[in-house]
Parts: structure tokens; C-alpha cells; sequence
């Protein structure tokens, strides 16, 4: 064996292998770590609408609530209930149904426009959010009228820039009441 390939049978995993390892790991070690409405200080997160990994779950402030936070919430019903069965979300806390980790792209006094060409707060464009006329199983995906929203006092727009998340431009905008923790990322897998 040359010392070249000795060399490169020595190398470290792939960074990819150590990350999905750590995740691994975190699963066996911290089973109740899901994102649902009144668990654990700690949210994990393996859905693709958000970036993936553990994420610090504090207790939310309303003024703390700002645009480009991240926050675990639960989708107004019948809204919830609809995605429940439709697949989008498991059972959780909310009423039932799973909350949902996204981020908040608009608060009280924003105007927001949903199209068939996405949404646009005060105007500029949130990135990947055209609504889907179907699912990935060619079901017809129900939202929220095209138009314009004035979000009021005690109300959020949420938002993932995924195409397939399932967020207000499907339900609207969400009372404040229904954000349930802040979410921070401590270990993301992207």
C-alpha cells in the first residue's frame, strides 16, 4: 500500500455522512423532540419546508414577534383540519393536528398580496411562494382568496421559501394567539 493511498484511507467521513450521523443520534437521545404545540425546550424539524435540524423553543413575546423570526405555530381551523387530512401535517397539540415551523414575513399594519403569482408583502416578492394548484398527487390544493389582506392588531402571515410548504398563502393570516413558541436554530442540516 502506497503511502498516498494509505492516506486516503484515513480520511474523515464526508461532512454530508457526520451531519446526518449528529441527526441520528440527536433522535435516539431526544425522542419527544417534534415540533408540536407544548412539548420540550428543544423542536426538531425534518419536514422540507424549512431548513432541517434542532431548533431552541422559547416562549413568545408579542413583541418579539417580528418579520424574518421563526415560529412554531398552529394552523387556524378548519384549516388544520383539512391538511391533517390531506397528509400535509401528522397529529400533534394543535386541536389535533401538528403546528407547523415557518417564518413570519408579515405583522399588523403590512399589506399583502396573494396571486397566482406568489405573495407579495408591502410589494416585494416572498421567494418560492406561488401557490400549487394540485399536490404532488394531483389533488387540488384549496387556498385562501386571491387579493389583498391589511393584516390587523394580533396577526401574522407565515411563509417558507419552499414551493411545497404548507403556510398562509393556503390559510391566511394567523392570530398571534396561535404562535406558540419562537424557534431558533441550534443545528441545521441543509
Amino acid at each position: 500500500m502506497s503511502a498516498n493511498t494509505a492516506a486516503r484511507s484515513q480520511k474523515p467521513p464526508p461532512r454530508l455522512f457526520l451531519q446526518w450521523l449528529v441527526m441520528a443520534l440527536g433522535l435516539a437521545l431526544v425522542p419527544s423532540a417534534f415540533v408540536y404545540a407544548y412539548g420540550p425546550r428543544f423542536a426538531l424539524n425534518w419536514t422540507d419546508s424549512m431548513p432541517r435540524g434542532f431548533y431552541w423553543r422559547a416562549q413568545p413575546k408579542e413583541r418579539a414577534i417580528a418579520r424574518g423570526v421563526t415560529v412554531i405555530a398552529c394552523v387556524p381551523q378548519p384549516y388544520a383540519q383539512l391538511a391533517h387530512r390531506a397528509g400535509y401535517l401528522d397529529a400533534g397539540a394543535c386541536g389535533g393536528v401538528s403546528s407547523v415551523l415557518k417564518f413570519v414575513v408579515a405583522i399588523a399594519g403590512d399589506r399583502v398580496v396573494l396571486s397566482s403569482g406568489g405573495v407579495f408583502v408591502n410589494g416585494a416578492r416572498i421567494e418560492g411562494s406561488t401557490p400549487r394548484a394540485v399536490d404532488e398527487h394531483g389533488r387540488p390544493v384549496p387556498h385562501i382568496a386571491f387579493g389583498t389582506y391589511v393584516l390587523g392588531r394580533g396577526q401574522v402571515w407565515l411563509a417558507s421559501p419552499k414551493v411545497r410548504s404548507f403556510d398562509s398563502r393556503y390559510f391566511g393570516p394567523v392570530p398571534i394567539d396561535n404562535v406558540v413558541a419562537i424557534a431558533s436554530p441550534i443545528f441545521i442540516v441543509q
